[in-house]
């Protein structure tokens, strides 16, 4: 019974393909499908059909521009004596053009002919590059399309280094040496065509210089900074000799130095703080049972102004003023999630839902359009809106962490629509990160020693300012970056 039915099915099959030839041995030959059409490059599934063993001497697949196929491309694969399917490849056929292909049998007596199927070659086209911004002798991968194995990649004018073609639709390409311009346009060429990338690849931007205006004697960590127009704050923590750090120092632009404010209120090391001006709480002094630092404050207007101090104690917690107020976020002392507000209309604190997830002081972070960023242990960016307690995951932070050695220490300041991230501890990279596409791009790496506690970072003008506690030296370095210098 199992042999007639298969019989039946095996003549159902004769009569749906009936509009094929049928060699005198008894068999048909099926152009069955289309598997890949990449670039030049096609793969076409065609099929034997009888019921015994057939004598072909020849078999394979045509290939023409031509329904009639009066000039073909003849894929041959030689001698066959049973039936079944067989596979024909080709990287001979020209882009942008329809194709018409059908297998083929030859008989001592006979050539067979399968159905025609058609398909269409697609034009070389370059879709992205990724990473849009890199250092020379590096290697970025060119997405697209329609590209053949022979595919060449310039820069501008320089030929690169291929180094592989991928499925028709990936190039990895070594990028060349930096030209006169760090913007350069890249194109693909394949066969006699070109294909453009839309944006421009950008090399590597940023310059940095030593200012001579340095904090001599001091060497900060676990402290506060701020900036309040063009003035800059940085202080209180804990000096690289192990005592607590009682004084704020500001630095106006235009000056030569930098000078104590006076800060009125209790030592604080590991205080929770915003970038605006807002600090407090923390602890007084050093140790396992060191003594919470209760008092917060606002400086504003040339003076420390004290606030209302939060039911709550912070500690080692992110600071953030969204909105106008005050957010004071995770830390050390209290549940790790917990969100606290300062209204300073109202002067009181109120509760906000809590993040989804626990936050200490050293996790990097900034602000951009009333949102708090925030960058974890595992690279992840979050985007989290403290009124809704909504968090997305947006991107990745793009270099290498290792473990309590680089995954802690970084800065981040916003500019513009850019936030300018990295130099974690005992790590050089900078990165620059479009926050409408979420495009990160590499600055030039940071050249000075790396054996430092990054103390401070400020922006002015399209110039970032940072200060960098020197661990062997009794002073703290004051740079200035310019992200588009080279």
């Amino acid at each position: 019974m199992k042999h007639i039915s298969l019989y039946i099915l095996f003549l159902c099959c004769l009569g749906f393909f009936s509009c094929e030839e049928k060699a005198d041995g008894g068999f048909t030959i099926l152009t069955e499908e289309i598997v890949n059409v990449n670039g030049t490059r096609a793969i076409i599934l065609g099929r034997i059909l009888a019921f015994q063993n057939v004598a072909v001497q020849e078999h394979g697949f045509q290939f023409s521009l031509t329904a009639d196929f009066s000039d073909p491309i003849e894929i041959k694969m030689g001698e066959r004596s049973r039936p079944g399917n067989f596979v024909g490849e080709t990287e001979s056929l020209s882009l942008g053009k329809e194709y018409f292909v059908r297998g083929f049998a030859q008989t001592e007596s006979d050539l067979v002919f399968g159905n025609t199927l058609t398909f269409v070659t697609l034009e070389p086209a370059v879709e992205r590059i990724f990473p849009l911004t890199q250092f020379e002798g590096e290697i970025i991968t060119v997405f697209g399309r329609g590209f053949e194995s022979s595919s060449e990649v310039f820069f501008g004018e320089t030929k690169a280094e291929v180094i592989d073609v991928v499925f028709g639709s990936q190039i990895r390409v070594r990028v060349p040496k930096r030209q006169e311009s760090i913007s350069i346009p890249l194109k693909v060429v394949t066969g006699s065509q070109v294909a453009f990338a839309e944006n421009h690849f950008r090399y590597p931007t940023g310059t940095y210089e030593l200012l001579d205006i340095r904090l001599e004697g001091i060497r900060l960590r676990d402290n506060i900074y701020f900036q309040k127009g063009n003035t800059f704050f940085v202080g209180l923590g804990v000096d690289f000799s192990g005592n607590i750090f009682s004084e704020i120092y500001s630095y106006t632009q235009g000056e030569n130095e930098w000078k104590p404010t006076n800060y009125p209120g209790l030592p604080k090391r590991k205080a929770v703080s915003t970038r605006t001006g807002y600090f407090g709480g923390g602890f007084q002094n050093i140790g396992i049972s060191a003594t919470y630092s209760d008092d917060f404050w606002k400086y504003d207007n040339g003076e420390y102004r004290q606030i209302t101090s939060p039911a709550f104690r912070f500690a080692d917690a992110i600071g953030a003023e969204i909105s106008g107020n005050f957010l004071a976020i995770g830390g050390l002392l209290e549940v790790g999630s917990l969100v606290r507000e300062y209204n300073p209309i109202s002067e009181s604190w109120n509760n906000l839902p809590n993040l989804p997830f626990d936050v200490t002081g050293d996790l990097v972070n900034f602000i951009y359009q009333d949102k708090l960023y925030i960058i974890d242990k595992d690279k992840i960016l979050w985007e989290y809106n403290p009124y809704t307690a909504s968090a997305s995951a947006k991107t990745v932070y793009p270099s290498p962490f290792i473990k309590t050695v680089s995954d802690f220490g970084g800065v981040a300041i916003v500019m513009g629509d850019k936030a300018y991230i990295g130099m974690y501890n005992s790590a050089r990279e900078f990165w620059e990160l479009d926050l409408r596409t979420f495009v990160w791009s590499a600055k030039n790496p940071f050249p000075g020693e790396i054996r430092a506690v990054n103390s401070g970072i400020f922006e002015r003008d399209g110039q970032l300012y940072f200060l960098r506690s020197q661990q062997p030296a009794d002073f703290t370095e004051f740079w200035r970056f310019d992200p588009d210098g080279f």
